[in-house]
């Protein structure tokens, strides 16, 4: 009753340049490996073609959402996103998608896509129940050989159609969220490319969630 009782407190916003400490901290406490550097988050709030959103509460982050745009289509992805532990289960994860697919949609985005581990059932069960279906696979994608699930939701009003084989997934309760990796065509959005990768930073690969 008592997580029930705060949820009405948490606010959804884009991150400011004074979120750093704070994301990367989320950032450590999510992911044992291949975590956004600061360096990285710090191009996608200043110059990348992203947005990043935050959930807080009470001045607390408590999940941070990477949102990239290709500028050669009309095609949003999601990149990354994290809850923290604590506030696992208390429905901030959807949140920040629904929030993430306004976002989109501003940026005049006619679909969202992203990848998610086969092994992710809790995800895989969040996409779901939010209209995404499926649109492919992607093989050995994840740094412990993990395949994904491409996964797409149309952002125009109206149901969207199935776009490829099974569509809905089934899913039961699991783990945690984590898309990952920019395709190639958002290769101009991801951090570590063009003008932050000629400053020195390290390209985002491809991981797995933390346990």
């Amino acid at each position: 009753m008592a997580a029930e009782s705060t949820r009405g407190t948490d606010a959804v916003r884009p991150a400011r340049p004074g979120d750093l400490d704070a994301l990367l901290e989320l950032e450590r406490h999510c992911f044992d490996s291949d975590r956004i550097s600061r360096r990285q988050f710090r191009y996608l709030l200043t110059r990348a073609n992203a947005t990043v959103l935050v959930i807080e509460r009470g001045g607390r982050l408590l999940g941070d959402l990477v949102l990239l745009f290709s500028r050669a289509t009309s095609v949003a992805r999601l990149y990354s996103i994290a809850v923290h532990g604590e506030a696992r289960g208390q429905g901030l994860g959807r949140r920040l998608m629904k929030a993430a697919e306004g976002a989109a949609w501003a940026h005049h985005r006619a679909c969202l896509r992203l990848e998610v581990r086969k092994d992710n059932q809790a995800a895989v069960a969040l996409y779901q129940s939010l209209g995404y279906r499926r649109l492919g696979e992607r093989s050995d994608y994840y740094e412990d050989h993990m395949d994904a699930w491409r996964l797409e939701k149309s952002l125009a009003p109206g149901p969207a159609p199935a776009t490829g084989p099974g569509a809905l997934l089934r899913a039961e309760p699991g783990v945690h969220l984590r898309p990952r990796r920019p395709d190639d065509g958002d290769a101009d959005t991801a951090p570590g490319t063009g003008a932050d990768a000629a400053a020195g930073a390290a390209p985002v690969a491809r991981r797995p969630p933390s346990s």
